[in-house]
């Protein structure tokens, strides 16, 4: 998926049976040493387990528009884990539009 810019807003791509995600730097999320983003099976218990251990709350997790239930933790090493539940299967053209439909 392209930004307005044109950059990647987001991308995936499957290895075995993990996914990788990834996307270009933006003003709201500066370069990292490492972000995360993992697929769960309870992302509430898996959020609530990681700020127990430490973890500083980047946002609390929430239903997504792209589908998911998702809540972001930073580690005390900088790093950055998006936890995620997926709720919904749904095509690129849908969550454009529900993108769209966000602004």
């Amino acid at each position: 998926m392209r930004a307005e810019d044109g950059t990647v807003a987001h991308a995936s791509y499957k290895v075995g049976d993990s996914v990788i995600e990834l996307a270009n730097s933006r003003e709201q999320w500066k370069p990292l040493a490492a972000g995360l983003h993992v697929y769960v099976k309870d992302v509430d218990a898996a959020y609530q387990k990681a700020i127990s251990a430490g973890g500083v709350s980047l946002y609390e997790p929430a239903d997504m528009y792209y589908g998911e239930r998702s809540g972001g933790v930073a580690d005390p090493t900088g790093n950055q884990w998006y936890l995620a539940t997926l709720k919904e299967e749904l095509s690129l053209e849908e969550i454009e539009r529900r993108a769209a439909q966000k602004k």
